[in-house]
């Protein structure tokens, strides 16, 4: 599972005037206690991360501070996973604590960050509860979330083929591939497609590949069939924009590509929805969270779910029915179309072998 980058709140104030015959200020006067926390559940995943951090202030410079990591760590964390179906506490898991390196530069602390974790296989019917004790019982935190089930790609069919071109583009234009889905539970649905392909230099492969999303949808109707729409002119813009500028290249071959679809629980997209960026004047955004916390502290942050189903196609299955990730009309248009005919594209596949656009 790959952590959402959602980082420490950090409580600034703004002094616009100055009434008061006082003339020292607490800067930190009005700061309170608040718990900061992200995890999101995904069934597909066998390790599950929660990060638990704080926020902090002070008089010292926010800037200076946000660089040292114990500023926004709790001094003692306990945090356990109860796994319950139908009522029936089924599993628990308490939590350990890891560092992990991927965290990008930026305004907090990096690369490392400290995380904590579970391994196990989770059930679709199952509702998972949090408690987070602080420091020895000063405090619990507490969210629940239910997982994303049912989510799948209706079509394409497993033996259609992928189509961006028409045989004749200049005529008759370029083609797209509609993928239709059926969300299951999910309440916001995101859809990316991987290209890979190789590039030879001197005979031996290097495998490329780049992503392209194909959108997100929140809000959408229940019982409807979301679609996604890979556009055919895109892809060949995309194939031109990703390949290396390296003169010693003298062969490229498309390989293969994977659809990710992942769908996310009511509250991650009310979450999303609410953060989003405002297009009103007033520039006034409410504020969400599906987490508590005990003792009069503020918690935000989210506990929620997330599933991803991937579906991958090789170039090319020998053997019958034969099928191949993109048609021949798109993988010709690859090979000697305008926009990518000047890259060396061919193809391999050994229906196209009587084409001129066959790897010799």
């Amino acid at each position: 599972m790959k952590l959402i980058r959602l980082f420490p709140f950090v409580a600034l104030l703004s002094v616009l005037s100055l009434t008061s015959c006082n003339e020292e200020i607490d800067f930190a006067a009005d700061y309170k206690k608040t718990a900061v926390i992200y995890g999101l559940l995904n069934q597909a995943d066998s390790i599950h991360y929660i990060k638990i951090t704080r926020a902090f202030a002070g008089n010292n410079n926010a800037n200076e501070v946000a660089q040292i990591p114990d500023s926004c760590y709790f001094s003692e964390v306990t945090a356990t996973i109860t796994e319950e179906i139908n009522g029936l506490v089924i599993r628990t898991w308490e939590l350990d604590d890891t560092l992990l390196t991927n965290k990008k530069p930026g305004a907090f602390y990096n690369p490392e960050q400290k995380v904590y974790y579970f391994k196990a296989t989770l059930f679709p019917n199952a509702t998972y509860k949090l408690d987070i004790n602080v420091n020895n019982g000063e405090f619990h935190v507490y969210g629940e979330t239910r997982l994303v089930k049912n989510l799948s790609i209706v079509s394409p069919l497993s033996h259609e083929s992928y189509t961006f071109a028409n045989y004749n583009v200049p005529d008759d234009g370029y083609r797209n591939t509609v993928f239709k889905v059926s969300p299951g539970t999910a309440k916001v649905l995101d859809c990316r497609m991987e290209i890979f392909f190789n590039e030879y230099i001197g005979g031996v492969p290097t495998e490329k590949s780049f992503m392209w999303k194909l959108g997100e949808q929140n809000g959408f109707v229940a019982g409807s069939n979301p679609m996604f729409t890979a556009v055919g002119a895109v892809f060949y813009q995309l194939m031109q924009q990703n390949c290396t500028d390296n003169p010693a290249i003298h062969k490229r071959e498309f390989k293969r590509l994977k659809v990710y679809l992942t769908g996310g629980s009511q509250d991650l997209a009310t979450y999303l929805l609410v953060n989003k960026p405002s297009s009103s004047l007033a520039q006034n955004k409410p504020s969400f969270t599906n987490l508590s916390a005990t003792d009069d502290v503020h918690v935000i942050g989210l506990f929620a779910s997330r599933y991803t189903i991937t579906l991958e196609r090789q170039d090319f299955v020998n053997q019958p029915p034969h099928l191949r990730a993109i048609d021949a009309n798109s993988t010709r248009e690859l090979c000697i179309g305008p926009s990518t005919g000047n890259l060396s594209f061919c193809s391999g596949i050994p229906l196209d072998q009587f084409s001129s656009f066959y790897c010799q």
